[in-house]
């Protein structure tokens, strides 16, 4: 009886490891078989994508699907426009604090070194700077100090400027777009009908190339990097020489 059971699972045994090996034949030769590769590939666009024939045989269905992806397409254009103004007008924020200040700086840094040139040329040393008085190493390092103020912040204006003006191409080029996608959506709600759909291939391959174009280049506008770098910039790393920063600065003009 043992004897008969052990038979019985011998066999079983030996089927399933015939049908594992057919299983994995077949795998293999369908891993490397181009043609069925090709075939599965053939098969899944016909049931996933829209093709000539699969719009011919529901036109209707097909343009709710253009009108649904152009819609998409336009809410993420007005989506990234959105993203792109609102960091404009913090920009602008920016600059309309940033400004101001920097003119101020720059013109106490023109009357401290004014005055430490009139200090310097007098008899004694005594030097005032908007009312208040320095001793010579006080105005010098206040020099240099606010002469890196100074070079920090126009720094920050420029960048600021020159991120607004690359935002402005940018919305620029969007509203083109969306101009484009609206043209688009129009036509197919109100243009086109069934019937011309129906009537060949040509004309839905156009269109359908247009719906993938302006998809890709909506694509490449949203993930495009909508927040331009300013960078706080540090204070100058590594000492350098009190005398020889201020020597410099005095040299320059027009400060």
């Amino acid at each position: 009886m043992q004897d008969k059971h052990n038979r019985q699972g011998g066999a079983l045994t030996i089927v399933i490891a015939i049908m594992v090996l057919l299983a994995i034949g077949v795998a293999v030769f369908f891993a490397f078989s181009e043609p069925y590769r090709q075939q599965v590939k053939d098969g899944w666009e016909q049931h996933t994508q829209w093709t000539a024939e699969r719009i011919q045989e529901n036109p209707d269905g097909y343009l709710r699907w253009a009108i649904d992806e152009v819609e998409d397409t336009e809410a993420s254009l007005n989506a990234t426009r959105l993203r792109l103004k609102t960091r404009q007008l913090e920009l602008q924020t920016r600059l309309e604090a940033w400004e101001p200040q920097l003119a101020n700086l720059e013109q106490v840094l023109t009357e401290a070194k004014t005055a430490y040139r009139e200090a310097d040329s007098g008899e004694g040393w005594s030097a005032e700077v908007r009312g208040t008085a320095f001793t010579e190493a006080e105005l010098k390092r206040e020099v240099v100090s606010t002469h890196r103020e100074v070079q920090n912040l126009r720094m920050k204006v420029k960048q600021a400027q020159q991120a607004s003006n690359a935002m402005d191409e940018r919305l620029g080029a969007i509203d083109d777009k969306l101009a484009e996608v609206g043209a688009l959506k129009t036509k197919l709600q109100s243009d086109l009908s069934a019937a011309e759909l129906a009537e060949g291939a040509e004309g839905i391959d156009a269109l359908t190339a247009r719906i993938d174009a302006i998809s890709a280049t909506t694509d490449a506008m949203s993930d495009a990097d909508d927040k331009p770098s300013l960078s706080e910039l540090a204070e100058p790393t590594g000492e350098r020489k009190l005398e020889a920063d201020f020597s410099a600065i005095m040299e320059q003009n027009g400060e």
